[in-house]
Formats: C-alpha cells, structure tokens, sequence
C-alpha cells in the first residue's frame, strides 16, 4: 500500500528524479543513523516529548493547508517536515538500540517500522523539493 500511495508521485516526477531522490534519501538516513549511533550518550531519546509536540504542530500545519494556498505554509510544510523526520531518525534509531540493551525480548522488525516510515517521509519530502527545482 505504501508503493501505491508514492506512485502517482514518482509517475509525476519521473525516473530520473526518482533515482537522484532515493540516492539522497539513503545518503541522508546512513548519516544520520551513523550520528545516533556513534552519539557517546543516550542524548536523541530526550527528545520524544518535543518531537511529539512537533509532529502535532506539522499536522495542525496539513490541515491548515487544506484551506490555505500559503507558499509560505507549503514550505515551511515541506522543509519542516524535512527537517522534524530527520531528528525523528535520530530518535528512533537511539530507541531501537535502548530497546536492544534492556529488552527481554527483542523484536528488531517491530522495532524499526518507525525508521521505515521515517524513510518514507524523507524520500517523499526530497522527491517534491527535486520537483520544485526541475521547474
């Protein structure tokens, strides 16, 4: 269901996007995923509450852009977003490896459907700004 949903996007796009997004998206998840991991401390997992409040506020901004056609909203949206997944791949992967520390039973699937999602995000986010740019 994900593939449908990115398809009409990626139709749009076209190929060459798509490749240079997905190029983009991978380099910018190992990034970060390498920085929570080499982090000395736990220090990304303080950050739940304020990511919480922040992801409210980006879909208080969604619905706000049903009814407004503010370029200023859209970027803020898009770059925000952007910006908002990134620090949740930091916290997600710090959490996996916290789970995988103090976890009887661990379940690394379950675990990293969250960097999945995350993945999605930045990839999507990444495909529109190359879109943008192309025009």
């Amino acid at each position: 269901s994900v593939g449908v949903s990115i398809m009409p996007l990626c139709v749009m796009a076209g190929g060459a996007l798509v490749v240079d997004a997905a190029l983009a998206t991978g380099v910018a998840m190992s990034a970060l995923a390498g920085v929570a991991y080499m982090a000395p401390s736990e220090q990304f997992l303080m950050w739940g509450g304020a990511l919480g409040m922040a992801c409210g506020g980006m879909m208080a901004m969604s619905l706000m852009m049903m009814f407004t056609q503010s370029p200023v909203l859209f970027n803020m949206w898009l770059y925000g977003g952007l910006l908002l997944n990134g620090a949740l791949v930091l916290y997600q992967t710090q959490k996996i490896i916290h789970h995988a520390k103090v976890q009887q039973s661990y379940d690394p699937m379950n675990e990293s459907l969250g960097i999945y999602i995350e993945a999605i995000n930045i990839f999507q986010r990444i495909l529109i700004i190359l879109q943008g740019r192309k025009k």
